[in-house]
């Protein structure tokens, strides 16, 4: 800001960086000593020109000591300064720095350099390309796909870069990004190094604005470290389920076993040892010796309803000779004796066509589920339903108890729950647990018919 005699009442840092003064050095002194005399002159001109309310635009003035080639384009326009005992009429001076040719392609060349510097520093490959060929590749990219130089990247296709069946899903993915797609989802890529080797690469497109409509930017991310580990966990799942199969065979062949020996073997023998002390007591003649023997019948019916009861919780005999609509009744009918709460069961007329495997895994389901349901749930009442859908056995266990908790699966010491889901998935299956309106728990699990099961193999 400067007075009609050119005298500077105010001025800010880039105003007297471009008069090339020092800071604090103008204040107070004429702005015509601070240029060359023609300069000053005009600028006396428009000064007189502002002084009657007259806008002056496009006043080239030059610096003292300066050349034409730093001159310096000025804009006056009228003001009025409040002293505090009135206004007294000053003019605001606007200085800039004329925009040449040469130092606008000066600036676009710098910006250019540090836009590649900070392509170049990126941590994630990238790489721009115009019509799927590539222009510019940074360090990251140069690295994964195993060049020397940048130099061997620039002018290579796309689709040179990526393995042919995944070259429509990059070529969907660039048309997305040139339609103008806000977001264009990543895809996982297998990308051709040029050493011959290829890796997994995740990829995300996007257009350059301001640079033209065919111009993309693609970040890539090599994840084959991640995948490899991924297939390597999802191997030893694989082993350890084939483990788990195996010993869950083991287990029901040595309970089948021994359940079978406990029936026909120690079975037959108690009801023999049965049949020759009834003998005895009937005809012995000592009342203390019917009534020994008269205990000694007590007990032994008390062994072999235990010993009924331990055969069928090894492996119930009926689940062979009757099929698993039979067992899966008794179970329900032991259960609401044992617990106290009414079992129903909804199983169909016609037995479900299964094989061994898996009737014995819906037995094994049933009979957790109910001994969760009389453990953790208080409930009073609960259904078992089978049918079958589609090419599928569905099984659903329901009660009306205080239902499940989030996350009951993985919930500490829910190993019931995780080994329901462990035999569900040994046969290719599905379980779900959830809490249906009206209250309870429900449990389901869907396994695939004979002939559909994906199981896991087993050891040998």
């Amino acid at each position: 800001m400067i007075d009609h005699q050119s005298r500077i009442l105010m001025v800010d840092a880039p105003g007297t960086a471009l008069l090339r003064r020092a800071p604090g050095s103008l204040a107070g002194q004429a702005l015509t000593d601070c240029l060359t005399p023609d300069s000053a002159e005009r600028l006396r001109l428009a000064l007189a020109r502002c002084a009657e309310a007259v806008p002056v635009a496009g006043l080239w003035l030059t610096p003292a000591g300066a050349s034409e080639a730093d001159r310096l384009q000025a804009n006056l326009t009228a003001a009025h300064l409040d002293t505090g005992s009135g206004l007294k009429p000053v003019a605001c001076l606007r200085l800039h720095r004329p925009v040449t040719n040469e130092s606008l392609s000066e600036q676009i060349s710098a910006l250019r350099a540090r836009q590649m510097q900070l392509f170049d520093q990126t941590p994630t490959a990238a790489i721009v390309c115009r019509n799927a060929v590539i222009g510019y590749a940074n360090r990251r990219a140069v690295a994964l796909f195993g060049a020397s130089a940048v130099e061997s990247l620039v002018g290579m296709n796309c689709h040179d870069l990526v393995a042919p069946e995944c070259r429509p899903a990059l070529d969907g993915h660039i048309a997305q990004a040139l339609a103008g797609e806000p977001e264009v989802p990543m895809v996982q890529l297998t990308i051709n190094r040029l050493d011959g080797s290829q890796r997994q690469a995740e990829i995300v497109l996007a257009t350059l604005p301001g640079f033209g409509e065919d111009l993309t930017l693609a970040l890539l991310h090599d994840v084959s470290r991640h995948n490899g580990e991924r297939l390597e966990l999802e191997r030893s799942r694989a082993e350890l389920r084939s483990l788990s199969g195996s010993l869950v065979e083991a287990r029901e062949e040595e309970r089948r076993r021994i359940a079978r020996e406990l029936h026909d073997d120690l079975g037959q023998r108690l009801s023999w040892m049965k049949m020759e002390l009834s003998d005895i007591a009937e005809h012995g003649s000592r009342p203390a010796t019917r009534a020994r023997m008269a205990a000694m019948l007590e007990l032994l019916d008390e062994t072999m309803a235990s010993l009924r009861r331990i055969s069928a919780d090894m492996r119930p005999l009926m689940l062979d000779d009757l099929g698993l609509n039979a067992a899966v009744e008794w179970l329900g009918r032991e259960a609401s004796r044992r617990m106290g709460i009414e079992v129903t069961t909804s199983l169909g007329e016609i037995e479900p066509s299964v094989d061994d495997r898996t009737a014995t895994t819906v037995y094994r389901i049933v009979q957790e589920a109910l001994t969760n349901i009389g453990r953790h749930a208080r409930a009073t009442d609960a259904r078992i339903i089978i049918e079958q859908l589609d090419r599928e056995l569905v099984l659903t266990v329901q009660d009306n108890g205080v239902g499940f908790p989030d996350s009951a699966v993985r919930k500490e010491g829910s190993f019931g729950l995780m080994g329901i889901r462990e035999r569900a998935i040994l046969l290719g299956g599905r379980f779900a647990v959830d809490n249906p309106p009206g209250g309870g728990g429900r449990l389901r699990v869907w396994l695939p018919l004979s002939g559909d099961a994906h199981t896991a193999p087993l050891a040998a």
